[in-house]
């Protein structure tokens, strides 16, 4: 008898152990249309769905962190400041906290609900529920915060015209470009002999400038993803390598960069890593047990690359051996979710486990302990406000060409205001010269 209840204590330990306490979870977006569409950069329905049973799948592989309805004391959404990931976050929402949540309960203020200034809103078709409840169904309209799409740095400071600086490139990093770009066109002839036009979005069907390296996969994803295009898995999976092999070169093209693409994010991820830590340590009620981030591929792409989970060398091999060997990740699909779970044992030691579409990220030795996971971030984030972090890595160059520019300035009046004495000096020499002369002809 005390046998079985040890032993059933013991099995009821490790499983309360290894329910997380808290999750973090960083999503991309669902399918969208491409850059190069009439929608471009727009969610698609299918998009949509997708991230509705991604809400699905989180409700269902944490239950006891994701169910009943959307509190805000413990739950919190936050996407970037584009139309794709606003309406991603949504519909994740919607399939987590679904119709009908409110649990019977419904919200009734007095006697009936006030309805807008306007004549015949308080219709008689209504239902009795309609009349009873905020929403019909008890439906919930979900908190989503946001950035200003000029912020948006936060999650994806990628664009040219936002950062100047990211079409800059070092002399060393140009033998490594050449060589991805003969790369990226070794694939070519695969691709065109499946029947893909590759020269309607690369002019000559070959890539000359590293810039345009994603248009093909950005094309060729969408038209995939909305069945108007086929493509077999082993060449997709080729152009997705030599995809994050052209952005890994964008992150790592100066000391520093990979931190400024990703640091923003980070900082936002690690200082809520840090409230829960802090919450877990106080046994606060109001722990918070669920957080969202709904982003961008790219920001999942830059940490695997910090995390040590790909790299451009391992990227290159598996693209020219047609093996994967080791930690090695290509471009994260539509509706990608990377989860920090946050555990505390019995122990009251804290650590986090990090999962990628639900396979564990082999990140420490052994499991990570809250605090080394914060050292990693720590040697991965840039210090200082977001606006002094932009000025160091992304508006250097263009502060750097106003320094000149001043430089110059102060040069080319200086220049000018010799030159103006020395010719003034030269004219009155002359005018000596010539009065001297018609004296001595006198």
């Amino acid at each position: 008898m005390h046998f079985w209840f040890i032993i059933l204590l013991l099995c009821g330990r490790g499983a309360s152990e290894e329910t997380p306490k808290s999750i973090i979870v960083f999503a991309r977006h669902g399918a969208r249309f491409s850059f190069l569409q009439p929608n471009h950069g727009t969610l698609t329905q299918n998009g949509t769905k997708m991230m509705y049973l991604l809400g699905l799948r989180l409700k269902e592989k944490y239950p006891d962190l994701l169910s009943g309805p959307f509190d805000s004391k413990r739950h919190r959404a936050v996407a970037s400041g584009m139309y794709r990931t606003i309406l991603s976050a949504l519909a994740l929402l919607q399939g987590i906290f679904d119709f009908g949540t409110m649990d019977g309960k419904p919200l009734k203020a007095a006697e009936k609900f006030l309805g807008p200034p306007w004549k015949g809103w308080a219709s008689e078709s209504q239902s009795a529920s309609e009349k009873d409840t905020a929403l019909p169904h008890g439906a919930q309209v979900f908190p989503l915060h946001s950035h200003r799409f000029d912020h948006n740095y936060i999650f994806d400071p990628y664009p040219w015209s936002f950062c100047p600086q990211n079409l800059h490139f070092p002399p060393e990093a140009f033998a490594r470009i050449d060589r991805f770009v003969d790369l990226f066109n070794s694939l070519m002839p695969d691709l065109e002999a499946e029947g893909i036009e590759v020269s309607r979005w690369l002019k000559g069907g070959r890539l000359e400038h590293i810039q345009d390296w994603y248009l093909l996969y950005d094309i060729i994803t969408a038209l995939k993803t909305q069945g108007q295009l086929q493509i077999s898995e082993f060449n997709y999976e080729r152009l997705a390598i030599m995809f994050s092999m052209g952005a890994i070169i964008y992150f790592e093209q100066e000391p520093g960069k990979l931190q400024f693409f990703s640091g923003f994010l980070l900082k936002r991820i690690e200082a809520q890593l840090k409230d829960v830590g802090a919450q877990l340590e106080a046994s606060d009620p109001f722990l918070q047990t669920f957080s969202l981030f709904l982003g961008h591929d790219i920001n999942i792409l830059s940490f695997l690359v910090i995390f040590g989970q790909t790299s451009y060398d391992c990227l290159e091999k598996w693209f020219l051996s047609g093996r994967k060997e080791g930690p090695c990740f290509y471009n994260p699909p539509f509706s990608s979710a990377m989860v920090f779970e946050i555990h505390q044992g019995s122990d009251a030691n804290i650590w986090v486990d990090i999962l990628l579409n639900e396979k564990k990220l082999e990140i420490c030795p052994e499991r990570c302990s809250l605090e080394n996971l914060l050292d990693v971030l720590d040697d991965n984030i840039h210090r200082g406000s977001d606006l002094e972090v932009l000025e160091a890595y992304c508006f250097m160059q263009r502060s750097n060409s106003k320094k000149n520019a001043a430089w110059g300035t102060v040069f080319f009046l200086t220049l000018s205001s010799v030159l103006a004495i020395l010719l003034f000096k030269a004219r009155r020499d002359l005018q000596d010269r010539e009065a001297s002369s018609f004296a001595n002809f006198e």
